[in-house]
């Protein structure tokens, strides 16, 4: 199987650096305290948005639908195809074929979520760096400020 393309790993990783919470003293990650959210908090989220990304868009159709592209410049240089679905365990889950230069490779990727009061946190398939999604008060970095309704992500794209 090829393996996936640098590029298009950290477009999976929807532009997940911001941050992260330290790790316990036996070097596993600390799972941030809170709660997990519901899939129909997770849905209401995402359903109908664009994640933007900084060289890339993701779209999370009400239906279920993903698709995504990630440019170079103006040239759309791989896409994505397939779903997006809510899990009971707090998840928003990608499912797709993602075609690039030379080939195509399916994935599934998964972002976990907790809230912690009116703030939540972020990890991408428990790669043990959880990050700020959502703070509050809000700040101009927030993650959640990347998923636009789309017709405002249209315009910026």
């Amino acid at each position: 199987m090829m393996p996936i393309n640098r590029a298009v790993a950290a477009i999976l990783m929807g532009a997940a650096a911001f941050g992260s919470l330290a790790a316990s003293a036996a070097g596993k990650p600390q799972i941030p305290s809170g709660r997990q959210p519901s899939p129909v908090e997770i849905r209401a989220m995402f359903s109908g948005r664009q994640w933007v990304w900084p060289d890339g868009v993701g779209i999370l159709a009400a239906d279920g639908t993903f698709t995504a592209r990630a440019f170079k410049g103006n040239t759309a240089w791989t896409s994505a195809r397939g779903a997006w679905f809510p899990t009971s365990t707090g998840q928003i889950c990608f499912r797709a074929v993602w075609f690039f230069k030379g080939g195509q490779r399916s994935e599934t990727t998964c972002h976990s979520h907790r809230k912690i009061g009116r703030m939540m946190q972020e990890e991408r398939d428990s790669l043990g760096r959880w990050y700020p999604f959502k703070t509050n008060p809000g700040r101009a970095d927030d993650e959640i400020n990347n998923l636009m309704r789309r017709d405002l992500a249209l315009a910026s794209h």
